[in-house]
């Protein structure tokens, strides 16, 4: 069982291998931030479903990997099991990258649910600008 209040906000940080989610800088793994999306029904529902997938992917892409290496043991029929083990390995890395985007779905709609009025959160996708320029003696500002 985790030790984090369940009205905190869950930062989401990109990385090349997927999202990772922290509560005040500390990293949390799967089982923590299920029990923490668990406030949030729809969000620890979307977030399970999203694990399991993730699972499935990986076990294919494991699968593939085998095939590759080891092909003489696999040799079924005659079949390139090497063509086999790349398409097993595509297939389960789709798959993985399909559902870590929707585990960050899930923590942002938790984050969404549980935002106040005290805690300003902005979406994933939001960029601030600010624009200042001076054209003569005018000076524009915009956001």
């Amino acid at each position: 069982m985790c030790n984090y209040s369940f009205t905190q906000h869950i930062e989401i940080r990109q990385n090349f291998l997927g999202d990772k989610f922290y509560i005040k800088r500390t990293r949390l793994d799967n089982a923590n931030t299920l029990d923490v999306l668990k406030v949030n029904p729809d969000a620890s529902k979307m977030y399970k479903k999203a694990m399991v997938r993730t699972r499935l992917g990986s076990v294919l892409a494991a699968s593939g990997g085998v095939l590759c290496l080891y092909p003489e043991s696999f040799e079924v029929a005659k079949v390139n099991s090497r063509l086999i083990g790349s398409v097993l390995i595509g297939g389960g890395l789709t798959i993985i990258y399909l559902n870590n985007q929707k585990k960050s779905k899930a923590v942002e709609l938790y984050n969404i649910s549980n935002a106040s009025k005290d805690i300003m959160y902005l979406p994933r996708n939001y960029k601030t600008q600010f624009n200042l320029k001076s054209t003569g003696p005018n000076l524009s500002v915009s956001f």
